[in-house]
């Protein structure tokens, strides 16, 4: 007797979480998106340019000039005498070690830079989506890359982009 109590307890419940679930208006959201395609993130790309864009041309132009090095050192290594064929290789191996640090140091520093960016916006994006979610009356918001299939007629993420504009504008 028990038992066919517990039984139907667990299907009413099995059940009207089932109904209540199937009642609830859920939205999905590419906050990547969201955020890459706002406006805020084009204006800070045009300031990181120009912070950044200086020194990446270097490491361009550097990388260019270790191609060249090691092309030309390697055209040259049979006429080379062994002594000098080790000193055009040491000097090659500390301009690529040198290469390497800078490279580093430049995405550390750039990383660094992009990771404020979103902190900064990370609030931001939070709030676009509630005022979206409550506009929208929606009772659940799924982050797109955590789910297999999505009717894009769930997808909120234009109407967050829009609304981030508003509030990033402010």
């Amino acid at each position: 007797m028990l038992r066919s109590i517990i039984a139907g307890l667990v299907l009413a419940l099995g059940l009207s979480s089932s109904l209540a679930f199937a009642e609830a208006r859920i939205g999905v959201i590419n906050s990547q998106m969201a955020v890459m395609e706002s406006d805020a993130a084009r204006a800070y790309a045009k300031v990181a340019e120009q912070r950044f864009g200086d020194k990446l041309k270097e490491l361009q132009n550097m990388e260019k000039s270790l191609k060249d090095m090691e092309a030309k050192l390697q055209q040259e290594a049979p006429t080379l005498s062994q002594e000098a064929l080790n000193k055009r290789e040491l000097e090659l191996r500390r301009s690529i070690e040198d290469f390497q640090i800078q490279s580093r140091r430049y995405q550390a520093e750039k990383g660094q830079a992009d990771q404020e960016e979103l902190g900064r916006l990370r609030p931001i994006l939070q709030q676009a989506i509630d005022a979206v979610a409550s506009t929208e009356k929606l009772d659940l918001v799924l982050e797109e890359n955590a789910v297999r299939y999505v009717n894009p007629d769930l997808d909120i993420t234009r109407k967050v982009i829009v609304k981030l504009n508003e509030q990033t504008k402010k």
